[in-house]
């Protein structure tokens, strides 16, 4: 028998979020999503102490792509 997959779309509330607390949710390690951001680093502008506020967190999500998670049933 074949197993279907199917994709479910987490719930991502836009509030300000730490990299280490936005990493997981794109499934990579808080350097590698680092790196993905360099590109928009002078766009996004200086965070506030660690946290990235809500208009940083949407043009994150808008240059990585909304986050999701596969879940075998």
């Amino acid at each position: 028998k074949r197993r279907k997959m199917s994709s479910t779309v987490l719930k991502l509330v836009i509030k300000p979020y730490t990299t280490k607390e936005l990493a997981p949710l794109f499934n990579m390690s808080s350097r590698t999503f680092r790196r993905n951001i360099a590109g928009i680093k002078e766009q996004l502008g200086v965070r506030k102490g660690h946290f990235y506020n809500i208009k940083q967190v949407e043009m994150i999500i808008e240059h990585m792509g909304r986050p999701y998670e596969v879940i075998e049933k």
